[in-house]
């Protein structure tokens, strides 16, 4: 209800720069696009009530074309960006939430949109967005759909549900009574009075539509991976774990050879976050804020499958150290 009266109010308030921003919100088990939420639903009905430009988010090309929003007036107030692709390009759609908005017509003068004559921006998509930093997140204002809609591709569900199982018609089409076009109307007006009455953002509850993000964002690969290696019969928790037989590890498992201890850190790191764990806590960091710790030399015997320690030390610079949040 708050993001869809942030979209029905046109005012653009610098200190909330969104862009409203839906996915499917119940946790995903595996790799893949699942759809079918009735996340577009919400658009659908900004759409009976305001100007809508909408733009095809799996078009790789979008951005390419210089009259993109050569449809774009003064008098539209949504911008719809319909089912994102995993790679669609967030950073050029934050860019236009702030500043102006430049419209390029086929064969007629450019001009300049300002920030306050511009429209707002939603999208919807079946992916989490790549980045995750504090610069993202406050741009983005979240709304997740639950599965209780779904088309059922993969025998998860034992039936399809549909909104118009249930109503028996399509939403806002010819169909509508004059009753039901007048609650509708009665119920948007109350989200856009929610939105101005509210002082604070009100944010979607969010552990779902993050862990959805953290497990897209560090892949289904290493997810799979780590739930074991670091398991709690793995005898890997709250002590210190050398990073190079992590590694190694994961590469032999998982048949990776192009993969940096950076890259595997900073799958680490969002393996961690989601298990709600913390991952080398300052107590056992150096000045440096690194994890340092002499062991035996380790190498991996390719031919028997097995590690081998030897008794020459090694100071390893980057070690890992997990330990459980109580």
């Amino acid at each position: 209800m708050y993001a869809f009266g942030y979209m029905m109010h046109r005012y653009k308030s610098k200190s909330r720069p969104w862009i409203v921003f839906g996915m499917d919100e119940s946790p995903q088990q595996e790799q893949g696009s699942f759809g079918g939420t009735g996340k577009s639903i919400f658009f659908e009905g900004l759409r009976a009530v305001k100007n809508m430009l909408q733009l095809d988010g799996k078009n790789a090309k979008l951005f390419e074309d210089n009259h993109v929003f050569e449809q774009v007036t003064t008098n539209t107030d949504v911008i719809y960006i319909d089912d994102a692709s995993r790679t669609f390009p967030m950073e050029r759609i934050f860019s236009l939430l702030t500043g102006g908005m430049v419209i390029n017509p086929k064969g007629k003068t450019r001009t300049t949109l300002l920030p306050e004559d511009s429209p707002k921006f939603g999208m919807t998509t079946n992916f989490s967005p790549d980045d995750l930093g504090s610069s993202t997140m406050r741009r983005i204002l979240f709304f997740g759909a639950s599965n209780y809609y779904h088309v059922d591709k993969s025998g998860i569900f034992r039936e399809n549900r549909q909104p118009i199982d249930e109503f028996g018609k399509e939403f806002w089409s010819a169909e509508y009574t004059a009753e039901e076009w007048n609650r509708d109307l009665n119920f948007m007006a109350q989200c856009c009075q929610l939105y101005l009455s509210w002082p604070t953002w009100i944010e979607a509850p969010m552990d779902n539509i993050m862990d959805r993000s953290l497990s897209h964002n560090m892949g289904f690969q290493f997810l799979t991976w780590a739930e074991v290696f670091f398991s709690s019969e793995s005898n890997r928790l709250d002590c210190f774990v050398s990073l190079h037989y992590a590694l190694e590890e994961y590469k032999a498992d998982a048949s990776i050879k192009n993969i940096t201890s950076t890259g595997f850190n900073s799958k680490l790191k969002l393996f961690a976050q989601l298990k709600k764990w913390n991952l080398n806590p300052k107590s056992v960091q150096n000045n440096d804020g690194r994890v340092l710790k002499t062991w035996n030399e380790l190498k991996y015997d390719g031919r028997n499958k097995e590690w081998v320690k030897s008794d020459r030390k090694k100071r390893n610079p980057c070690s890992i150290c997990k330990l459980m949040i109580p």
